[in-house]
């Protein structure tokens, strides 16, 4: 297919404006196309619901430290490059709709050698042999090797494949939560919090790795 002509933010409302139902929106990476969108007319009330990968509540974040100076690594990756989208997009969506996978629940599934081993044995189509390939580079397996990799962006699309075509049980829990996002200045910027003036929406407090595990390989080989 030949690449799209409008930006990203465009491409979202055109396709929810053009579908005849709602649709779901599943979010890897940080906010900002997602927020430009919203504020195009008419997008909002189309989007029933929002799954988006970002966020740490009661565990530390993920920039690692002093690899980012200035910062305290209270804050997710995703909401720490553009604190002031999800800020935006959880008071945007209606009440409720947003489901955010945060590190919380990410921690309790860690890409592990044996999943890997089992994903090489059982992979039947072109995207699970794509996936373990990815997950089987040296640089990559030598950071499996020391449990420093999550399946955090596969554990949200797999969530709201078990919601949107019904795939099994969804191997996250999500709890109703008030949701804040420390604004863009600061050593905490993009830190997510749970506040009595936060947007009301979910939080993914825990996950069933082996619910994960079999849900995903169900998938990828088509199951």
């Amino acid at each position: 297919m030949p690449p799209a002509t409008g930006s990203a933010p465009q491409l979202i409302a055109a396709a929810a404006l053009s579908s005849s139902t709602p649709v779901t929106v599943l979010a890897t990476g940080p906010l900002s196309n997602v927020a430009a969108a919203l504020r195009i007319a008419g997008v909002a009330a189309k989007i029933s619901r929002l799954y988006a990968m970002g966020g740490a509540f009661t565990v530390p974040g993920n920039l690692f430290g002093s690899t980012v100076g200035g910062f305290d690594n209270t804050q997710e990756a995703n909401m720490w490059v553009d604190p002031a989208a999800p800020a935006s997009v959880f008071g945007v969506m209606r009440r409720g709709s947003v489901r955010l996978v945060p590190l919380d629940a990410t921690s309790h599934v860690p890409i592990t050698p044996a999943y890997v081993d089992r994903l090489g044995g059982a992979a039947r189509t072109d995207q699970a042999r794509l996936v373990h390939s990815i997950v089987t580079q040296p640089d990559v397996a030598s950071l499996i090797t020391l449990g420093g990799l999550f399946w955090w962006d596969p554990l949200t699309a797999v969530s709201m494949l078990s919601y949107v075509d019904k795939t099994g049980d969804d191997p996250v829990t999500f709890q109703p939560q008030n949701i804040s996002v420390t604004p863009p200045t600061g050593a905490s910027a993009g830190r997510t919090t749970v506040s009595p003036a936060g947007a009301p929406q979910n939080v993914g407090s825990t996950a069933d790795q082996a619910e994960f595990e079999q849900s995903f390989l169900d998938q990828l080989n088509g199951n």
